[in-house]
């Protein structure tokens, strides 16, 4: 007008409330900023000259800035071992209810997917991609999203979204005893299990179907150790199978098959016939073995771990008499079972010894 220039955001007939845009200026008066409506029309009505509009549609890259996370991190992803999730925020000013959404995973294109949500100034939206990616393996992966709005052909108007993801994933297990004597009662700690992780995450194990898990009902898992389930009988079976899968706290996992051995052990029976006893059994500090039989020369006592370690030995000692006794302190040893063998006269008999 002759006035100056006035702009409303409601017209209501004779009660419309017009504002001054420029304060001190009249007539033709330059503006350096008016705000559109959210299809971009610009309306301007005149005193005697009509009313004149005007479309101005709003750059694509201005539709999707950023995604809801910290300031240094541009994207939410959360992934598991198949899916990555993308929160996209539109920051522009146009509704957008039609659109594209790729990702791309060490700048390969994994998938693209159409998106017909309505998404508002400010508004969010959740996007699990369709496609499933297997992150079996720890390392950095560079995630990408690019938003295309559809219909546009210039693709320099896309938004292109940026987020490194650092991924450790179990990539082995370990178990620290593999054989368990013959004839120990069910319950009995074979070994524990460990997992192998770049990160400090917890680690769950249990038995799974697959290669290698025929046996698995023979044994069971308290936490990471292994335990028997059965009684085993080397004579019957030696040698058992089990599959034992990992996973962290992410929900990655790793699967691995195990051999358990059984190890033969020389009845107490056999002692007798030799003429060994060793008492008591078990024992919380020293044991008593005696001997008595017709050898005579040097006897050699070592005691084993479970999987055939020597953790304790008694210097060899000449039996000169039929009847001899000698003292062997394992009050150092760790509660649970071991071997005893005995070596003489080219022989070796090795039966289970208890320590409390």
């Amino acid at each position: 007008t002759s006035a100056g220039l006035y702009s409303t955001s409601t017209l209501d007939g004779s009660s419309t409330v017009w504002v001054r845009e420029d304060e001190s200026g009249i007539g033709a008066t330059v503006v350096e900023h008016m705000v559109t409506r959210q299809d971009g029309l610009v309306v301007a009505a005149t005193h005697g000259n009509g009313v004149f509009t005007a479309d101005f549609p709003l750059n694509n890259t201005d539709l999707f800035a950023k995604a809801i996370d910290e300031p240094t991190s541009p994207m939410v992803f959360e992934s598991n071992s198949t899916n990555i999730i993308a929160t996209i925020q539109n920051v522009g000013e146009l509704a957008i209810s039609d659109f594209d959404i790729t990702l791309f995973i060490n700048e390969e294109e994994v998938t693209t997917d159409n998106v017909t949500v309505t998404l508002n100034n400010n508004e969010t939206y959740e996007h699990t991609f369709s496609e499933t990616f297997d992150f079996t393996s720890s390392g950095e992966y560079l995630i990408e999203v690019q938003i295309t709005i559809t219909g546009e052909e210039d693709d320099t108007n896309n938004s292109i979204i940026t987020q490194v993801l650092s991924l450790a994933v179990p990539t082995d297990v370990s178990l620290t005893n593999t054989t368990i004597a013959e004839m120990e009662v069910p319950g009995t700690t074979i070994g524990t299990f460990e997992a192998v992780d770049e990160d400090d995450d917890t680690h769950t194990f249990v038995f799974v179907s697959g290669e290698g898990s025929d046996d698995n009902g023979n044994f069971r898992i308290s936490g990471q150790d292994l335990l028997s389930a059965s009684e085993f009988d080397f004579e019957t079976k030696s040698i058992y199978t089990i599959r034992i899968q990992t996973e962290d706290d992410d929900g990655n996992s790793f699967a691995k098959s195990f051999e358990i051995n059984i190890s033969d052990v020389t009845a107490v029976a056999e002692w007798k016939e030799a003429g060994i006893t060793v008492y008591p059994n078990p024992s919380k500090g020293r044991v008593t073995i005696e001997m008595i039989n017709d050898y005579i020369g040097d006897v050699s006592v070592k005691i084993l771990s479970l999987d055939g370690k020597e953790v304790l030995s008694q210097d060899a000692y000449p039996k000169t008499t039929k009847s001899t006794r000698s003292l062997l302190d394992i009050s150092s040893l760790e509660q649970g079972s071991y071997f005893v063998k005995f070596s003489f006269g080219g022989k070796e008999i090795t039966s289970r010894l208890i320590k409390e």
